[in-house]
């Protein structure tokens, strides 16, 4: 499925085909309308694509959507350099979800940690009483509570326009200082009509002095 929306000043297109036949021939069909401003990435990062097909969107930024726990090791680094050099301007932009969040490392010592919960699931099977089985299994739940998935919220890119102008937010997993949540990129119409990035911009939370 092939999606293009048009606004004044500001174009999307989606690919989510993700094959390089189809690319070539939408190239042939329709390849005067298809310069988007915004190119959803065809098939999470993969390698299967079209260079020309990617030159002809020849978009501003590029969003790479990818899952979590997925066999393929999307996004593939060749499709991020087609991405990079098929885009339009001198930086273009890559936006994805998988470099834009990261999953901490919540057991620093795997094999003691193990033990550990061996040790205490030992002590709820042998208490002799519903006092001390308790006990163990608030111990149990206390060294299970922090390890809860990490990969929440952080990751996913938003992409808003008025037809005019548009920005590429995402929300920063540790801020640097309070008034920093969001990485926030923003884009106007140059004197040409055509947009442009104009820089990346801070989102101060309300109440927050700058």
């Amino acid at each position: 499925m092939n999606k293009w929306a048009a606004f004044p000043a500001a174009s999307i297109f989606e690919n989510s085909t993700g094959r390089a036949t189809v690319g070539q021939a939408l190239i042939s069909s329709a390849s005067n309308v298809l310069q988007s401003d915004f190119a959803k990435a065809c098939h999470p990062g993969s390698a299967d694509f079209s260079g020309t097909f990617l030159a002809a969107v020849n978009p501003i930024a590029t969003v790479v959507s990818s899952g979590d726990e997925e066999s393929f090791a999307h996004p593939r680094p060749d499709a991020l350099g087609a991405y990079g050099r098929a885009g339009r301007g001198e930086r273009p932009l890559i936006f994805s979800t998988e470099l834009s969040r990261s999953s901490a490392e919540r057991i620093k010592f795997p094999n003691r940690f193990r033990a550990e919960v061996f040790r205490i699931v030992d002590r709820i099977v042998a208490a002799e009483d519903e006092v001390a089985r308790s006990k163990a299994r608030t111990q149990l739940q206390t060294r299970l509570g922090g390890l809860d998935r990490s990969v929440a919220v952080y990751g996913a890119i938003n992409l808003r326009t008025d037809g005019r102008r548009a920005v590429v937010a995402y929300r920063i997993e540790k801020p640097p200082r309070p008034n920093r949540k969001w990485d926030l990129y923003v884009f106007e119409p140059g004197p040409d009509g055509k947009l442009r990035y104009t820089g990346r911009q801070e989102v101060r939370p309300r109440g927050v002095p700058g």
